[in-house]
């Protein structure tokens, strides 16, 4: 069994996960889906959807 060192293994699901709701994020600032339709589309906590949604403000 192999071991993998937590940190690299979540630094890489963040970064998958962040790749997916930056390409579905621009459907909710266009005003196509609503924020919860795109929490529910990504299987996310309230909580995890607007820690990106700052995260991505941020970045604009």
């Amino acid at each position: 069994m192999r071991t993998y060192n937590r940190t690299l293994v979540s630094a890489r699901f963040f970064s998958h996960c962040c790749n997916k709701f930056k390409s579905e994020y621009s459907k909710v600032v266009n005003g196509q889906i609503k924020p919860f339709e795109l929490m529910k589309q990504l299987n996310m906590k309230k909580s995890t959807y607007y820690k990106y949604d700052k995260r991505f403000k941020e970045e604009l």
